[in-house]
């Protein structure tokens, strides 16, 4: 009795429910990009396995296989050989092909980038329960003690468990890092710079000013999948990040000129930075 006292006691105090908010909001974020980063490190994989080792490997074996054909029904000696040579050369390029995609395992990196995203949304619908405790929900008497102590307990198992996860994926490629931290830098530096309008006109709840609320920097990044996918021969080679990363913030923080309010100055400049960031 004394235990459960002490534990409805702990769980009621500010401190606990403010690291409680600043931990489950940081996993959110990082769950969130860390699904977005394997996503397309996956794509990009695939995409090189697909190109640069099945098609080449798959045309040499059949190139092979017609040619050992054709040459086994010819009767000139001479045609023999040469369909024999060329049949040898297709046969040794698809071993060579074979041995550098069992060397540089294209395929299986794609299938652990995948099994990771795989893992980030379920550990995100995991974290949509807890946000029910976001805010004051541990003082909230609605929720049992044994309910909130569970909640903290799995936040904290969670965020071992995300981290523990990303010591054990193979590395994000170097620009694909780059292209989604430079744009979670650039959404939260225009939260800080435009909070009001931000909140105002892209309509997404947040409690504290200047914070990018999940829900946006889902947004942003599909936003950033739709603006890479418009660059050629994505996903075999990434953009360069300053590239797409300024125009993925110009589309997804354009106004229509004709809605811009000259109420406030913080409006007005911001809306003058998205008429600029456009030209």
């Amino acid at each position: 009795m004394q235990d459960s006292k002490t534990i409805a006691e702990s769980i009621m105090q500010p401190q606990t429910q403010r690291n409680f908010n600043r931990t489950l909001k940081n996993l959110l974020h990082l769950v969130e990009l860390t699904k977005r980063t394997n996503t397309m490190a996956a794509a990009r994989y695939s995409a090189l396995h697909f190109w640069f080792y099945f098609i080449p490997i798959s045309f040499c074996i059949f190139s092979a296989i017609v040619l050992a054909l054709i040459g086994a029904l010819h009767t000139v000696e001479d045609a023999k050989l040469g369909l024999a040579l060329f049949s040898a050369f297709f046969s040794f390029v698809a071993f060579l092909l074979n041995f550098l995609q069992g060397k540089y395992s294209m395929s299986t990196r794609a299938s652990l980038h995948r099994s990771v995203k795989a893992e980030m949304v379920q550990v995100a619908f995991r974290l949509e329960k807890l946000r029910n405790f976001k805010g004051w929900g541990l003082s909230s008497s609605k929720y049992s003690t044994e309910s909130r102590a569970n909640a903290i307990r799995n936040l904290y198992r969670l965020d071992i468990y995300v981290r523990a996860m990303g010591q054990c994926t193979p590395p994000i490629p170097t620009k694909i890092n780059d292209i989604c931290c430079l744009l979670t830098s650039r959404v939260k530096t225009m939260c800080l710079k435009y909070p009001n309008t931000i909140k105002e006109r892209l309509s997404y709840n947040e409690e504290e000013f200047g914070e990018v609320p999940i829900e946006m920097q889902s947004d942003a990044y599909d936003c950033l999948d739709e603006e890479l996918r418009s660059f050629f021969l994505y996903p075999i080679l990434m953009p360069n990040p300053q590239t797409v990363v300024s125009r993925t913030i110009d589309v997804f923080f354009s106004d229509p000129l004709d809605s811009i309010s000259t109420d406030g100055t913080e409006d007005l400049e911001f809306s003058r930075s998205s008429i600029l960031n456009r030209n």
